[in-house]
């Protein structure tokens, strides 16, 4: 409510009270929000055009436009505000979305990882077994689905966390180390006023922050290559991915028998607790007959997107 209030300071929305549906003050606060169950738009309404306005303050800014956002926002205003564009994408960006659409970039990650390991060339891998750096170009979107898929975080100098701003990267590093080929994971994007001036990097850098691969129970900082593979394999899903030839780096029985595995008391603990407290709600709780519905505040915004 804060930030669309921020924004609204310098739109001053809305001269049409008809917009509001007759509510007085109508302002950008006012603007009903509606759910359009749209995967590239969420919502329309408040929110929606705050958001809009906010990503363009911010590349007004980076731009480097002698005066942005109408001269009334700070740089450390419009970091603020784009927080709700990264909360907007993330919205459907999420874990349950990533799987089908984030399938095919995870899958190409892994097998140009095990193809410069192994040394023989993977299907659906178009580049030489010998390339030491891959480069792939894509969206903040893409970002935010990989994130979501492997579940980072991380926390960028001068942006709010898990922004993705322009020309920002996610680095994959492969490198051999006494336990054999680890995966390490960095964040990397230049700071908002690195941006603003066209900072050519020398002696001053970026903001580059390691990224810890959270389900690595070895090591998060430095994974290694096969604890990876199983990682990846556990959270994709092999039909959604796109490249012919791709879907041979994934090995379902491998990763249901091999990752799980070593983690068997855990979901039998889980399971186990799950059940005795199932028993003990459906002793305690009074029955009820009624569904819950999508409007009901049973439900997270994840699964609605989901």
């Amino acid at each position: 409510q804060a930030q669309i209030e921020k924004v609204d300071s310098v739109v001053h929305c809305c001269p049409d009270a008809g917009l509001c549906g007759g509510q007085l003050p109508c302002n950008l606060s006012a603007l009903p929000i509606k759910y359009t169950g749209k995967f590239w738009a969420a919502t329309e309404g408040a929110f929606d055009i705050a958001v809009f306005w906010a990503e363009f303050f911010l590349l007004e800014y980076l731009n480097g436009n002698p005066s942005y956002a109408a001269g009334q926002l700070s740089q450390a205003d419009l970091v603020d505000l784009y927080r709700m564009v990264v909360a907007n994408m993330e919205f459907l960006d999420n874990v349950f979305s990533s799987k089908r659409l984030e399938s095919t970039l995870a899958a190409h990650i892994l097998g140009t990882l095990l193809q410069a390991e192994q040394q023989q060339q993977i299907p659906g891998v178009q580049h030489s077994k010998d390339a030491k750096v891959v480069y792939m170009a894509g969206h903040d979107t893409n970002l935010l689905l990989l994130r979501s898929l492997l579940g980072l975080r991380w926390q960028s100098d001068g942006w709010a966390e898990n922004a993705v701003a322009p020309g920002g990267m996610l680095i994959v590093e492969l490198e051999d180390s006494s336990r054999g080929p680890v995966v390490s994971m960095y964040f990397q994007v230049a700071q908002p006023q690195q941006l603003r001036e066209g900072v050519i990097f020398g002696e001053q850098q970026p903001s580059r922050v390691q990224v810890a691969i959270t389900d690595c129970r070895e090591d998060p900082f430095a994974c290694p290559l096969d604890t990876f593979q199983k990682i990846v394999v556990s959270k994709i899903r092999p039909e959604c991915i796109g490249i012919p030839g791709l879907s041979s780096v994934v090995d379902n029985s491998t990763a249901s028998a091999t990752w799980p595995a070593r983690y068997w008391w855990t979901f039998l603990l889980t399971g186990l607790g799950a059940c005795l407290l199932g028993v003990l709600l459906r002793s305690v709780m009074p029955k009820r007959s009624c569904a819950r519905s999508p409007s009901s505040s049973g439900y997270s915004s994840q699964e609605l997107a989901g």
